[in-house]
């Protein structure tokens, strides 16, 4: 009798602990993109995504950039949800106390830009769950302009 071959590559996806068809970023992409320039000082929300429950945010390319002179910090901040993964280890990543989470701080220590990425799906420069916000810590009230540009896959 023929050996069945299988048709679809499966893959161990370490966040949902569990093996997972392998695929190919069409149709789950999320992209974003931010420049603006302030009237007040203070830290300024830039992007908000919402992942839902049981999916991931696997984010494969992340550019923050400044005009301002002295530079700027940028901060990812995750807020976890109801359900997300992170709620019931074993199946998900085991942060089940801990209500927010900061990711990252791309800091820019002057004029200029940080890019990371693109990385491949299978290497992301993050994984996100639940509610995500990007701000600018300490934005200058300028006629200098402030960007962030990301996008990622939602599995």
């Amino acid at each position: 009798m023929p050996e069945m071959q299988p048709t679809h590559e499966m893959v161990y996806d370490k966040g949902k602990k569990k093996l997972i068809q392998k695929e190919y970023p069409y149709g789950d992409i999320i992209k974003r993109a931010f420049k603006a320039t302030f009237e007040t000082v203070g830290d300024k929300l830039v992007a908000s995504l919402l992942i839902p429950a049981g999916q991931q945010l696997k984010l494969l390319f992340l550019r923050v950039w400044t005009q301002e002179p002295a530079g700027a910090v940028f901060e990812i901040v995750q807020t976890t949800q109801t359900g997300d993964l992170g709620s019931a280890p074993p199946e998900g990543i085991d942060h089940p106390a801990v209500t927010t989470a900061h990711i990252d701080y791309p800091m820019l220590e002057a004029a200029g830009a940080e890019v990371l990425g693109p990385e491949p799906l299978d290497s992301p420069i993050h994984v996100m769950e639940g509610s995500i916000d990007f701000y600018i810590q300490s934005a200058q009230a300028s006629p200098y302009f402030y960007g962030l540009s990301l996008w990622g896959v939602r599995q």
